[in-house]
């Protein structure tokens, strides 16, 4: 017994010492890699919309519009710094492919692609590595893009400034914040998705025509939709699987007769809507959640627009607030008094399996 007690000790002390020596050389070969590269793309035969896709593995992406004249249709900047142990003697080659191979502009569309190597699971500096990636992409305000972008690891935002048009416009992240931030007169003429598989999307928008309407969501996160006198042109979708939904509306107006269709499968859904203006078209909302709850807040302040609310609920409570002077209830249905008479309609479905549903409503007509 004392024969294999030693051995143990042995074994113990080689393992401590190794480990320490491991760390030791980790922490002696520690080091930081910096790099930054420029990427210009100027077509020689102009489109009326041009296209651009851009794909980052890992990092920030920013998409912003140009404040001073540039020559360039798009200008692409990369900050890029890796650190961590066993960084001595190590470039950014050993991470990523060569820049020469990022920015393909004689591609149809023109595509930057900045693409991580996998991992080397032999190479200790790939343990410990920390990323601080930055894409910085600037566009033209007198241009018509087609924008494509999507981040694996990281966040993707787009500001886009007053008085600007576009088309099609897919932002898509897999881990990571996505966000769509536009003000006055911007046009989106084209679809408009802003997806993240794990983490928050946001459509932040101010005096935006959405002419063809949004379609946003999650699939783990939260789903952040605000619009201030804005236009739609079609239907305005937001799903999430596993995350609330938080929607804001303050003179939404409509081209046409849409739909408003807001699901989340396990969170809730917090509603906040107020009409001063005319609704333009008839609307149907339909608001579901499967577990949790709804949260609406309504106030409807024209008189052309009738109101109702349908709620359901299978295991919780249905909670009605209301003036009766504005609204008559039966059952799970609430109906303002000019519904069947006025030129537009905002018609409601509220339903949730388990959870509780909770509407303020008050039409002023």
């Amino acid at each position: 017994m004392k024969r294999l007690a030693i051995i143990a000790i042995f074994i113990a002390a080689v393992f401590v010492g190794g480990f320490l020596g491991f760390i030791i050389t980790g922490f002696a070969t520690w080091g930081n890699i910096n790099n930054s590269f420029d990427f210009y793309y100027e077509p020689s035969s102009p489109a009326p919309i041009e296209e651009l896709l851009l794909n980052v593995d890992v990092g920030a992406v920013e998409i912003q519009y140009n404040t001073t004249d540039t020559p360039y249709y798009a200008k692409v900047e990369v900050s890029l710094a890796i650190s961590g142990l066993f960084m001595v003697g190590k470039t950014y080659l050993d991470f990523f492919n060569p820049y020469t191979e990022w920015w393909v502009n004689t591609s149809t569309p023109p595509s930057f692609n900045m693409n991580v190597k996998p991992d080397v699971w032999f190479d200790p500096s790939h343990w410990f590595k920390l990323y601080n990636i930055l894409v910085l992409v600037t566009l033209r305000t007198d241009i018509v893009y087609d924008i494509k972008a999507h981040t694996v690891t990281g966040s993707l935002k787009m500001r886009v400034p007053e008085d600007i048009i576009l088309n099609n416009t897919i932002l898509q992240t897999t881990t990571g914040e996505v966000l769509l931030n536009s003000f006055a007169n911007t046009k989106f003429e084209g679809k408009v998705s802003v997806q993240s598989t794990t983490g928050t999307a946001s459509v932040i928008s101010k005096r935006t025509n959405y002419t063809y309407g949004l379609n946003a969501g999650t699939t783990t996160g939260t789903l952040v939709l605000s619009f201030e006198n804005c236009l739609l042109g079609n239907d305005l979708t937001g799903i999430v699987t596993t995350g609330s939904i938080f929607y804001t509306t303050n003179n939404l107006t409509f081209i046409q007769g849409s739909t408003i269709n807001l699901q989340t499968t396990t969170g809730t859904i917090y509603g906040t809507i107020n009409q001063y203006e005319d609704l333009g078209a008839n609307v149907t909302g339909n608001l579901a959640v499967v577990t949790g709850s709804i949260e609406l807040d309504y106030v409807n302040d024209k008189s052309g627009i009738g109101t109702r609310f349908s709620g359901a609920v299978t295991t919780g409570n249905l909670n009605y607030v209301y003036s009766a002077s504005e609204f008559t209830r039966f059952n799970g249905v609430l109906t303002s008094g000019n519904y069947n008479s006025a030129p537009y309609k905002y018609t409601f479905s509220l339903s949730t399996v388990t959870g509780t549903i909770n509407l303020d409503a008050e039409s002023h007509h």
